[in-house]
């Protein structure tokens, strides 16, 4: 049989001077409408059509912007784990500064985020406007109706503090957590908010009841107790379980009148199926980093181990 003459695909490397920038100029499609729309009325199957292209344009573009927050928390560990050997640790309790490298990449992660919700409150304005067309609603100025509905969310969101478009922020969170357990060799992540310094319109920390301590991540599975393999994420309740033993579960249990079966997670209620479980790759990386931290204190607690044996016995040849 003649070799194939498919080319092997080569890995995508990100150029920070190229690709990032690419990835970050999100497109801003409202100039995309066309001049027929302008200042007339749209015919609802002709209207439906276009605004569902340009929802799919938008949506492309939101999963590149994924892609890159997930090349940032990638290389953000790995710059983590190299600095976590010259930054030390944490003393007395007190957050310390970003490493300048973190700090930059941290910048890109919001930026990111950023133009991401953005993309979001655009699709969303635009595919309730395909809505009202494929109803029959035929509407008219679409480019002024599309920018009218799209300030007001796009205004508010701009308006929030730091804090408020963070910290609740699963992604950022995700990524937070990496580079801080990378950073000080597993150490539990303060509340989020702590590490994100208040502004004008943040509620008062000195008004916080007690602050509980700092909240150990446990990497095991429910299901298996042992680390999670592919971790699969039940976006109703959060829960986390290894691929393989959640949907064997899944394919055992008893299910509703609509194929949903109960959490197993102990006091939890909420009930899913197989296709509502998502792969939780920022939780996959931490386990691996976890997994590697685990591997260098071994490592270095045997050599420990063998450096006192061979001065014990070279302390009994003197004697």
């Amino acid at each position: 049989m003649p070799p194939s003459s498919k080319k092997e695909k080569k890995p995508r490397v990100i150029d920070s001077d190229s690709d990032d920038d690419a990835l970050l100029r999100a497109p801003k499609l409202e100039h995309r409408i066309d001049d027929q729309y302008l200042n007339r009325k749209v015919e609802s199957q002709v209207g439906a059509t276009r605004l569902k292209q340009l929802v799919t344009e938008l949506t492309i573009a939101g999963k590149e912007l994924g892609k890159c927050l997930e090349v940032l928390t990638e290389v953000a560990g790995d710059v983590a784990s190299t600095l976590a050997k010259h930054e030390g640790e944490m003393k007395d309790g007190v957050i310390p500064e970003d490493p300048e490298q973190i700090a930059t990449l941290d910048k890109e992660f919001r930026t990111v985020v950023d133009k991401q919700t953005e993309i979001e409150i655009r699709t969303k304005v635009l595919s309730e406007m395909r809505e009202r067309s494929v109803l029959r609603a035929d509407i008219r100025n679409v480019e002024q109706l599309y920018k009218d509905q799209v300030k007001a969310p796009l205004d508010q969101y701009r308006a929030k503090t730091s804090r408020q478009k963070y910290a609740e922020n699963e992604t950022y969170a995700s990524f937070r957590a990496l580079v801080w357990e990378n950073l000080y060799d597993g150490a539990a992540m303060p509340d989020i908010k702590k590490m994100i310094p208040a502004e004008d319109n943040d509620d008062d920390d000195s008004d916080d009841e007690i602050e509980i301590g700092a909240q150990v991540t446990d990497f095991k599975c429910p299901l298996t107790l042992s680390l999670l393999k592919e971790p699969m994420k039940n976006p109703a309740c959060k829960h986390h379980f290894s691929k393989a033993a959640i949907l064997d579960m899944l394919a055992h249990s008893e299910k509703d009148a609509n194929g949903n079966s109960v959490c197993p997670t102990s006091g939890c209620h909420a009930r899913f199926k197989k296709e509502d479980l998502v792969l939780d790759k920022a939780l996959e990386r931490r386990v691996a980093a976890y997994v590697e931290r685990q591997r260098g204190g071994e490592g270095q607690k045997k050599s420990t181990q063998k450096f006192v044996a061979v001065s014990d016995s070279e302390d009994e040849v003197e004697e």
